[in-house]
């Protein structure tokens, strides 16, 4: 293994010193083409170290920098590499005072701590993993069990450290305080208020063979929706594949569909997915291409849990895709259902109607006026029981 470091970085007696001292595993390379400075070459593998360190540096301080350069740890494979990390981040002794959220929480009851992911502005790219054991709430003032402690703002004073089980930067909490709501919920809460006002569009199918638009990405969610959807709706679909990940993209594709009046309905689906990654479905943006389109909108996006402003200004927000197939499919039964019977209706012409209505009261008049006969001949019988008439004649 070769490194190369730059002679310009040292002062003129340094350099001259290492270059005319010809310590093996180090080579004076002039300029060339693409650098117009001197290098030295050092081959790791052959460097002789010793003579290194005899040589009468007259700058201490250059020295210790030339020889932090070369100071590599050679490692016997990734395993090794990961140990020695940690034992040196372990070695150190300070603490960070640290402001993020605490999100996905795992509680672990047998060995009471509870692990999360830690970060700020839904960074999932940049979360770090944070322990808070039993200990830590001890030194806390605050009122927090271990297994409620979830999607939280905090502030904590962490130690650093490497997880070697999972090669990672591992936090762990010594003291922590609570700020309120984590930046997800507290966003969705203040968006919220602002589209409190709002009245979703109501939906149903007016026509027998509707047009069903689909804003989708090849993934499992559209599989799921399109295996639930009613087989005659599902030969009315057109599906139109985006990033879902991308928020503009889905804009897009609302407006051109709502301003081309391509679809009785516009259907939203996304399987699911971290609770940070969908905060993207409560952007603004989003949000009013929804509210401003013409044309109803269904969304089944994530999972029951998730708070998500894009489906509760929906038409109808399911909390699967399977879940809006199923809505669907309903509403294209009771259209149906409602067409049967105004069809029954418009089979009897209106004077028909009146004329079978009118007999229809004469013959519940007749049948109480018989049920009062009967009523009455059956006392007569009863009478005549008790007075033995009846016995008398079947004597005669």
């Amino acid at each position: 293994m070769t490194i190369i470091i730059k002679q310009t970085d040292y002062s003129k007696d340094f350099s001259k010193l290492l270059s005319n001292a010809r310590i093996q595993g180090i080579r004076n390379v002039p300029p060339n083409e693409t650098r117009d400075y001197w290098t030295w070459h050092v081959d790791l593998d052959i460097l002789d170290r010793n003579a290194l360190g005899k040589l009468p540096f007259s700058s201490l301080q250059e020295k210790d920098k030339f020889m932090r350069e070369l100071a590599i740890v050679a490692c016997n494979d990734f395993n090794d590499f990961i140990n020695n990390l940690s034992k040196e981040l372990t070695l150190g002794t300070k603490h960070y005072l640290v402001e993020g959220d605490i999100v996905n929480g795992y509680y672990n009851e047998q060995h009471m701590y509870s692990l999360f992911d830690f970060l700020d502005n839904h960074d999932l790219a940049k979360a770090k993993k944070l322990f808070i054991d039993k200990t830590t709430l001890e030194n806390s003032s605050i009122s927090y069990s271990l297994d409620d402690l979830n999607n939280l703002r905090i502030k904590a004073l962490v130690t650093v450290s490497i997880d070697s089980a999972r090669a990672c930067l591992k936090l762990k909490a010594k003291s922590i305080d609570v700020l309120g709501p984590c930046t997800r919920d507290k966003t969705y809460n203040k968006l919220a208020s602002i589209y409190k006002t709002y009245t979703p569009k109501e939906f149903s199918f007016s026509r027998p063979r509707p047009n069903i638009a689909l804003i989708c990405g090849n993934n499992h969610g559209a599989a799921d929706f399109r295996q639930a959807l009613h087989k005659s709706l599902k030969q009315q679909m057109q599906a139109f594949y985006v990033n879902m990940n991308n928020i503009p993209e889905i804009i897009e594709q609302i407006e051109h569909i709502d301003a081309e009046e391509i679809a009785d309905v516009i259907c939203i689906v996304r399987g699911g997915g971290d609770a940070e990654d969908l905060c993207k479905y409560n952007d603004i943006p989003l949000l009013n291409a929804i509210t401003k389109s013409q044309t109803p909108i269904v969304t089944g996006i994530g999972h029951k849990n998730d708070l998500l402003l894009a489906r509760d200004l929906s038409s109808f927000g399911a909390p699967t895709p399977t879940a809006a197939a199923e809505f669907l499919n309903r509403e294209y039964r009771k259209f149906f259902a409602i067409q049967r019977e105004t069809d029954k209706e418009a089979t009897v012409p209106k004077a028909d109607y009146d004329d079978l209505q009118e007999e229809y009261d004469r013959l519940l008049t007749e049948n109480k006026e018989l049920a009062a006969k009967n009523k009455a001949l059956l006392a007569e019988i009863e009478s005549l029981r008790k007075r033995g008439i009846i016995s008398r004649i079947l004597n005669i």
